[in-house]
């Protein structure tokens, strides 16, 4: 069974879709740890309206093999929305990265 959300799986065939006429890329935007950093970057992500894409290493067959090697997933955008997505990944990474009760 494929770990992801099936909304996840729709929107990646979409995007596949949109990318066949070859005017839109899809880029990296980041290597993610672990499915929860996952689900909240990627909703962060859709609250501004950016459409994301996680390539997951793990597959039934090879047990999560290359996730200690080389993380969770990679989240992807397109190319016109990375700027605004990698502003997103740095507000995320700074609040995650924040003492809990710092601001008191």
């Amino acid at each position: 069974m494929d770990p992801r959300p099936i909304g996840t799986l729709d929107l990646e065939a979409q995007m596949n879709d949109m990318n066949s006429d070859g005017e839109r890329k899809l880029v990296t935007l980041c290597t993610v740890e672990n499915s929860v950093e996952a689900s909240v970057l990627e909703g962060l992500l859709a609250d501004r309206s950016i459409p994301a894409v996680l390539e997951t290493w793990q597959s039934s067959a090879l047990d999560g093999l290359f996730v200690q090697h080389k993380g969770h997933a990679r989240m992807k955008v397109f190319e016109e929305d990375l700027a605004g997505a990698q502003q997103v990944l740095a507000d995320f990474r700074t609040d995650s990265n924040t003492e809990p009760g710092a601001d008191l």
